[in-house]
Formats: C-alpha cells, structure tokens, sequence
C-alpha cells in the first residue's frame, strides 16, 4: 500500500543522475516546476489526494491526471521520451514576455528550493496568472471555482484523447 503514495518534492536532477522507481519523474523545461508549484495545482491535490495526520500524500494518478494548461504541450525529445514544455509558440506572444523574461534570470534549480527568492516568486506569481487566464479565470477565483475549472479541463482533455 505504501507504494501508492508519493510525497511531493521538487529536484533538478543532474545529467546522467537517474532517479529511483518510486519517483514520477517529469522531464521538460522551467515550466514543470512553476506548473508544480502553481495555485491550480495545489488546489487539484487538496482535492483529490487523501490527507493523513495533518500529513499530505500523493496516491499515484493525481500527477499524471493534472490538466496542464494549454499553454504548455508535452513534445518527443530525440531519445524519444515525451517532454513537457512551454508552447513553442509562446516567445511570440507578447502577454508572456514578462514571465519568460523573469525565467531567462533564474536558474532551474531555483525553483526548486523550498523557500523563494523574491525574483523566483515573482515568476511563480505570473504562472499563477497565465494558468487562471488560461483556466477562464479571474486572479482572485475560489478554489472551489478553480477545481471545477480543472475538471472540466481534465474531462474536455478526456474526451479528446
């Protein structure tokens, strides 16, 4: 039963570093850690994950069933192991030049950290920005309005797979 659970822990790992079977391991860029470390995502885990003596766990599947928002896309890379990163169309959207703009300035470690730098958090707030617009919602939205958001999401992304 123990294997089912997960706790969540953000880590950069190093190149040939490989991780143990009891990671979910997400390859990709910048994105992966601001989507982890983002609102919609925390309020997906609250919800669906199991809470046990003030301890928060992750059953496998909460992870692999998040809706990323569409502003991220999950591409081969030339191994051929499915990466998640920022749409390539991104750089040309002029509404995300401050968040790439902030990103280029940190190191991807930095998001990694369980405490923030104020410039690391500035980044992690405009996520937070770009993923409600994207979810159709205002900055302020309840987390009750957030989970059906990303519900539907995960049912419109369901129903298209």
């Amino acid at each position: 039963m123990a294997d089912t659970y997960r706790t969540l822990k953000l880590d950069v790992l190093a190149p040939g570093q490989l991780p143990s079977q009891r990671f979910i391991v997400i390859d990709g860029d910048a994105s992966v850690p601001l989507a982890l470390r983002s609102r919609p995502f925390a309020v997906w885990v609250r919800a669906m994950a199991p809470h046990s003596h003030g301890t928060l766990r992750l059953p496998a599947g909460i992870v692999e069933s998040f809706p990323f928002p569409r502003f991220m896309q999950f591409r081969q890379a030339p191994g051929g192991t499915p990466q998640l990163h920022f749409h390539e169309n991104l750089r040309r959207e002029a509404h995300f030049a401050e968040l790439l703009d902030g990103l280029s300035r940190l190191e991807p470690i930095e998001l990694a950290h369980e405490v923030l730098s104020p410039q690391s958090r500035r980044v992690c707030d405009l996520f937070n920005s770009h993923f409600l617009a994207d979810l159709s919602l205002p900055e302020l939205a309840s987390d009750l309005n957030i989970l059906d958001q990303l519900i539907e999401r995960n049912l419109q992304d369901y129903a298209e797979s």
